[in-house]
């Protein structure tokens, strides 16, 4: 059993804070109640089951959603209260009662940073609390209530709001769970821009007592007759909104350009965001309302306005417009497709912009918002000008404008100095600029217009803050990479109200800071006004009225003054003097790391841009066709590009969705590029003839068909190597022509008669291989040198017998082969007789037969005994040739027999 001293021990704590209780009174209970229901101890109760807090029990949690502020900007007509309306929802499984709601403001923002930073404050950086209001009923388990909330502006049970600026607001609702009790179930944050305080009484004096420092010692800002506080405007900000047009590439891999073909998409998704009412048809329509109608293009809200417009968008919308094609395998570029259904919604929207762009400015944006960091590191300067200057020609055909020229806009928001000095080389002696967040300079003296000179590049720089609030509209809200890591609040908690609400706070920012009574920190963009959204933005209609209302009430209260884009980018070509200097510099602590691109990725680009550029340099254009050999492979520069594009960054599931599917989307896209060129390099080639070619001769020319299956004409040279024995010769450039074939001759010339076997291979004029080598089995009927020597020789000792005999002729020494036959006897002479008979067809004896020659002794025919040996006439020569005289009376006999000899001739012959 417990003594006296034990049970003191134990029940101390509890005896040492009724004593405070006592003393301290109702504000020391109400204070114990405020700690115990504080956000930190609603927290950690939460979170007790672990330490991971996504396993803290949300059995007792809703979620707030506040889904309006009125007014969303205060200014002099104001009404002199804030509500907030929205409705609670309860995710757990518990009924919740006793729900009440109340407002909490914290200080003025003072520095861009803590526009982001105050989001993420806890609940005691909100130090003005207004009282609880109840909201009616229970909540059960997948319920909701709404709720609305008000507070005076300046009263002093209210917000308690005097001055102008940019002030943090907080949403808390408390409420009762059965099994916990009393407890702080959630908040949420949103921004209040205070451009003016409307009329109270309380600062309604004649001798205007009241006033509000500001900070611009030329501009003190006081209250009026009526207690209204204005802005200061002797010092309005140069606002420059860009607006940009831009989607995630979709074009198909390794498809060179070719008129006769439709186009390859990978996906039919983009059709959805051009059809009304879709992303890209919201941001055209948001700016086509408010430049449209008399005078609309000129006010100056158009004025600030400028589209940035990625080139790969338009080539691709473009594409679907002329018809296309659904690819079935994007990463395969000969994979089966199906027809695209959606031709006339692209060609809607792109009319709609080419009406839109025709009346305001345009710039373009990197080729597919190619990382200015992976070019760098490529290192092709070929492949730099076609992601930084080429697309600006792209915008201008496209669309029909001009476009403003020689000013980068980095995906990324940043710019090395590697970057800086790429810049440098790639456009020369051209003037060139580039526009970059605040956080990517480092400076000494603050440019008033936010432009330096950073180390041979002109810089306009922009508030990341302001590019972090606006990114974090719409149903895919992102987190920039350029957002530094302390401030990187998840956009997810907030709802889409109250993510609107906060980014028009944050672009009034920078126009309220004159007004405000404690000099700002606005960092390198001075007093400009810079407004960079996310290349790939996802306003809804609501959210894209909200950003233009915005800007539009910071001109018509004259805080803020337009500065054209045209202009912006005149200043950077040609600054003024005595413009700032600055030191670029990568920015710290930031997203950034993750958008880099890999080097085997870098590699890979860098190995086939060297491919596409050899096969460039071999092709020609054809005749009487438009197509060059550069517009032929820049769909497939095109791909390289696109592969250099930097991946989504954000603490969002759907921003870590969207950085695998960039990662995939790259992998597979190089793939098809490989498959394309591989492709391409078999296009061309010399067909194997096969078998063994045989030479007519020895100076027999090698017979040769090369074909060519691409779009134009590419010059070629053969790679020709032959052993010993044969020589084959350079047949220099061979042209041929487009998706055909020529027939060749290839000199050669055998030494030998034997059989061979030549090498033959195919390589362009650049040196690229294509097409499969072929070896060639030739064979030489030539005998090379010994049968030369035996010719030469066998003509020289014709020479020498020739010249022999007429030698001894001449000196009268007959030689033996001039010497007459000998005369011939009795048996030649009948010899001779009897073959006369047999070609007569009739036998010696003189009797009709079958023909054949008889046996019988010839007594008549033979010639005159008496003939001598001197005798040398031709008759005498060639008495076989002539019967003589007595052969005569034969004749009739012979001729009467001829036609059984012919038809014994006859089936002789047959037989």
């Amino acid at each position: 059993m417990p003594t006296g001293p034990t049970i003191l021990r134990r029940l101390w704590p509890i005896l040492l804070v009724v004593a405070v209780l006592t003393v301290s009174g109702p504000a020391g209970v109400g204070g114990l109640a405020e700690a115990l229901v504080s956000p930190q101890t609603i927290s950690s109760a939460q979170a007790a089951p672990g330490d991971d807090p996504s396993q803290a029990d949300t059995t007792a949690g809703v979620v707030i959603d506040i889904d309006a502020v009125t007014p969303s900007t205060v200014t002099t007509t104001s009404p002199g209260t804030v509500t907030i309306t929205g409705h609670v929802r309860n995710p757990g499984k518990q009924t919740l009662s006793n729900l009440t709601v109340r407002m909490q403001r914290g200080q003025a923002v003072t520095s861009g940073t803590g526009l982001r930073s105050a989001l993420g404050s806890d609940a005691s950086e909100y130090p003005v609390i207004t009282a609880f209001t109840p909201i009616p009923g229970t909540l059960g388990p997948g319920g909701t209530l709404p709720f609305r909330v008000s507070a005076s502006l300046s009263g002093d049970n209210g917000l308690q709001i005097s001055q102008l600026g940019v002030y943090p607001l907080l949403v808390a609702v408390d409420g009762t769970d059965p099994d916990i009790g009393a407890l702080r179930l959630d908040d949420s944050r949103t921004l209040l821009p205070v451009l003016g305080l409307p009329p109270d009484p309380s600062r309604a004096n004649s001798d205007n007592s009241w006033a509000q420092t500001s900070n611009d010692d030329s501009a003190p800002v006081s209250a009026g007759p009526d207690g209204a506080v204005a802005p200061s405007v002797s010092a309005p900000t140069p606002v420059t909104v860009l607006w940009p047009i831009a989607a995630t590439p979709t074009l198909a891999a390794g498809i060179p350009a070719d008129p006769d073909a439709r186009g390859r998409l990978i996906d039919d998704d983009l059709a959805g965001s051009l059809r009304g009412g879709g992303r890209l048809d919201t941001l055209v329509s948001a700016v086509d309302k408010v430049t449209s109608g008399t005078g609309a293009a000129t006010a100056p809200l158009a004025r600030s306005l400028c589209l940035a417009i990625d080139p790969d968008l338009l080539r691709t919308v473009q594409t679907m417009a002329d018809g296309y094609q659904i690819s079935e395998n994007p990463g395969d570029p000969r994979s089966k497709t199906r027809r695209g259904t959606n031709s006339s919604v692209a060609a809607d929207w792109l009319a709609h912009l080419r009406d839109v762009a025709g009346r305001m400015c345009v710039v373009a944006l990197p080729y597919a918002q190619t990382s200015l960091d992976a070019l760098t590191r490529v290192d092709r300067t070929d492949l730099s000008r076609s992601a930084l200057i080429d697309p600006a020609d792209t915008v201008d055909q496209v669309l029909g404008v001009r476009s403003v020229r020689d000013v980068v806009i980095p995906t990324t928001g940043s710019l090395s100095q590697n970057q800086g000095r790429m810049l440098g080389d790639l456009f020369g002696s051209t003037p060139h600029g580039a526009v970059i967040s605040q956080s990517a300079v480092s400076v000494g003296d603050v440019s008033s217009q936010g432009l330096y000179e950073a180390e041979g590049t002109n810089v306009a720089t922009f508030d990341p803050a302001v590019t972090s609030a606006v990114a974090q509209l719409g149903d895919s809200p992102t987190i920039p990479a350029i957002t530094p890591s302390a401030v990187r609040i998840d956009p997810s908690g907030e709802s889409p109200a109250s993510r609107r609400q906060t980014a028009a706070a944050s672009l009034a920012y920078t126009a309220i800071a004159p007004s405000m009574p404690a000099k700002p920190d606005p960092g390198p963009i001075g007093r400009s006004s810079l407004i960079v959204p996310p290349a790939v933005w996802s306003p809804d209609a609501d959210d894209a009225s909200a950003v233009l209302d915005e800007v539009s009430t910071l001109l018509d209260t004259g805080l803020a003054t337009p500065r054209p884009f045209g202009d912006l980018a005149a200043r950077l070509a040609y600054p003024t003097r005595g413009t700032p200097s600055a030191k670029l510099i990568v920015p710290a602590a930031t997203g950034l790391p993750g958008t880099l691109i890999s080097q085997q990725t870098v590699t890979r680009v860098r190995t086939l841009d060297d491919q596409i550029g050899s096969l460039g340099a071999s092709l020609i254009q054809r005749a009487g066709s438009q197509l060059t050999p550069e517009a032929y492979l820049a769909p497939l520069r095109g791909d390289l590009l696109r592969a250099l594009r930097p991946a989504p960054q954000g603490s969002a599931p759907q921003a870590r969705s969207a950085l695998t599917a960039a990662r995939t989307a790259t992998t597979t896209r190089l793939a098809a590029l490989d498959a394309s060129m591989a492709s391409m390099r078999a296009a061309v080639s010399i067909v194997d003839p096969g078998g063994q070619f045989t030479l007519a001769s020895e100076r027999s020319p090698l017979l040769l068909v090369v074909r060519n299956e691409l779009a134009l004409p590419i010059r070629t040279r053969l790679e020709l190597s032959a052993p010993s024995g044969m020589q084959v010769d350079d047949m220099g450039v061979v042209e041929i022509p487009p998706k055909g074939t020529r027939q060749i001759q290839v000199p050669a010339r055998a030494t030998s008669s034997r059989t061979v076997t030549v090498h033959i291979a195919l390589v362009t004029t650049s040196g690229m291989a294509v097409g499969d080598s072929i070896n060639l089995s030739v064979h030489s009927n030539a005998y090379g040198k010994p049968l030369f020597y035996v010719t030469i020789g066998a003509g020289v000792l014709l020479v020498l017998l020739a010249g022999r005999r007429l030698w001894r002729r001449f000196r009268g020494r007959p030689d033996r082969a001039d010497a007459d036959r000998p005369e011939p006897d009795e048996h030649d002479r009948m010899m001779a007789e009897s073959r006369y008979l047999h070609s007569h067809g009739r036998p010696a004896d003189g009797r009709a037969g079958t023909g054949r020659m008889g046996t019988g002794r010839v007594g008549t025919g033979r010639a005159p005994a008496d003939r001598t040996r001197g005798d040398r006439t031709g008759a005498s020569r060639s008495g076989h040739d002539d019967p003589g005289p007595d052969a005569a009376p034969n004749a009739d006999r012979s001729t009467a027999t001829q036609p059984s000899a012919q038809r014994t001739n006859r089936e002789r012959n047959t037989r």
